[in-house]
């Protein structure tokens, strides 16, 4: 789950989902996190262009684990960052 501050000022909570290594963590420590195709709005990086601050929880399919994390984000296209994603899933 990706909670942003949405452009009105109210919280945007998206369910992320794919690969079971849906967060790749890159050799500079930032964490990769693809936006796939889905229901065709831009909601995520609209959101982050106005307010880069997060918040994502992670849950563990395996067992009752969850990771909450927050910080900051910004939208990248770097040939580089999507790369580390498979290309049938962008």
């Amino acid at each position: 789950m990706l909670t942003f501050v949405g452009r009105e000022g109210h919280l945007d909570v998206t369910p992320r989902g794919g690969q079971p290594s849906v967060i790749t963590v890159d050799a500079a420590g930032r964490w990769l996190l693809p936006d796939y195709r889905g229901n065709r709005r831009l909601d995520t990086i609209g959101n982050l262009l106005s307010n880069p601050e997060i918040a994502l929880m992670v849950l563990n399919q395996g067992n009752s684990k969850v990771l909450s994390v927050s910080g900051t984000a910004e939208p990248s296209f770097s040939p580089e960052d999507l790369r580390a994603f498979p290309e049938d899933e962008k």
